[in-house]
């Protein structure tokens, strides 16, 4: 996913994620929903948050995704049905955590 990026405001241009062509089209509001529904992973410019949709039917769902431009694989724990709330992380301390290759976070729904 693209990076926020910020321009001069007097040029009346402003602050947006990503693009109009990702977002905006159908397939680009899917894997939007996908992304942030169903695996729960919403990134602001600041924070990651986690808060994935996933049933205990799917325990072991892996998804590759991009964290602080780095390829994170993802790992889905899903022991129960109770869902707890989510968790904001700081962009920077992912960023201070990923390396080059074999990154994985696990998310472990108890």
């Amino acid at each position: 996913m693209a990076q926020a990026r910020y321009d001069d405001v007097r040029t009346g241009r402003v602050a947006f994620e990503g693009g109009r062509r990702v977002y905006s089209s159908g397939a680009g509001i899917a894997v939007r929903l996908i992304h942030e529904c169903f695996l729960g992973l919403r990134r602001a410019r600041a924070t990651l948050t986690i808060d994935p949709a996933i049933p205990p039917e799917l325990d072991g769902l892996r998804a590759d995704v991009e964290l602080a431009g780095r390829r994170v694989g993802v790992l889905y724990r899903c022991a129960g049905r109770h869902r707890a709330g989510g968790v904001a992380v700081s962009m920077t301390a992912i960023a201070d955590r990923v390396v080059p290759e074999d990154n994985e976070l696990v998310i472990a729904l108890d």
